[in-house]
């Protein structure tokens, strides 16, 4: 892929969105009693899979929107409140040719009947590179 003055932008506009969100996500969770969320969303579609990890189930879905606090997706398992979630979401900025994963550890508050959105309160996050493979010089999936 031939990187183009606009590509350049959007990939480094996806890698400051990845760096402000990692630093909304490292901020402390105190609110002011008048907003009603303590972290403003960003709608964005990613693949996400999830795990329950009582169960060990799994299932992947697409998220809707990401927050300091936690993420809203839909996926194609049902989770029930209260339980723990892992998930694994492929983010679209790729520093030096390799896969970016939003590794995020939370508890399900909420599930919406009609549209089947699940809400995660984020207690744990990590973004992790992609295995290398030095041969080829690709990401390994």
């Amino acid at each position: 892929m031939r990187l183009t003055p606009r590509r350049l932008l959007t990939a480094a506009a996806l890698g400051a969105f990845a760096v402000a969100l990692l630093g909304l996500l490292t901020k402390s969770r105190r609110r002011p009693a008048i907003l009603p969320r303590s972290a403003g969303r960003y709608p964005i579609v990613l693949d996400v899979e999830c795990r329950l990890l009582d169960a060990d189930r799994v299932g992947r879905g697409k998220t809707l929107n990401i927050s300091a606090a936690g993420i809203l997706f839909k996926a194609n398992l049902q989770l029930p409140i209260g339980g723990v979630v892992e998930l694994s979401i492929k983010w679209p900025f790729r520093p030096q040719n390799r896969g970016l994963i939003l590794f995020m550890r939370g508890r399900v508050v909420r599930v919406d009947p009609d549209t089947g959105a699940v809400a995660i309160k984020a207690e744990y996050h990590q973004f992790r590179l992609e295995p290398f493979d030095g041969v080829t010089g690709t990401a390994v999936a």
